[in-house]
């Protein structure tokens, strides 16, 4: 499973009611945000992948209400190829996280909860994978 969140110092625009988030915990039907070491996160997309790390399904979690959508409006996503673009795996050295053509260094890795943080744009969204 991806998870691709916004960072914790958007969550003033975009989780109306922060009561509903708690603690991370991995569920295939998650629908909302999570807390992690303190931090709310809150759910942009999450990527269902199967067994090899293929797209199976994509769901989207903007309120289109949020002055944030119109930020990432401008960033649409190619829905007719990122199937073909997106192949999660772990390198060799197991240091990176390859997903589709992007190399990402992981930044912490959350044994308990079975999550890797790779590097992304801090200032607006984070990205997790969860791993079995």
């Amino acid at each position: 499973m991806k998870y691709i969140v916004f960072s914790p110092g958007m969550n003033n625009i975009t989780i109306a009611d922060t009561s509903k988030l708690h603690d991370y915990k991995f569920e295939n039907n998650m629908d909302y945000g999570f807390r992690l070491e303190n931090k709310l996160y809150d759910m942009e997309y999450r990527i269902k992948l199967d067994e090899k790390g293929r797209l199976l399904g994509l769901l989207e979690y903007k309120n289109i209400n949020s002055p944030i959508y119109k930020i990432i409006k401008k960033f649409p996503m190619n829905y007719e190829t990122i199937a073909e673009e997106t192949f999660i795996r772990f390198s060799p050295s197991r240091e990176n996280v390859i997903d589709g053509l992007d190399t990402m260094t992981i930044e912490k890795v959350f044994p308990k909860q079975k999550l890797v943080r790779v590097g992304t744009d801090k200032n607006i969204r984070n990205y997790f994978y969860h791993y079995k």
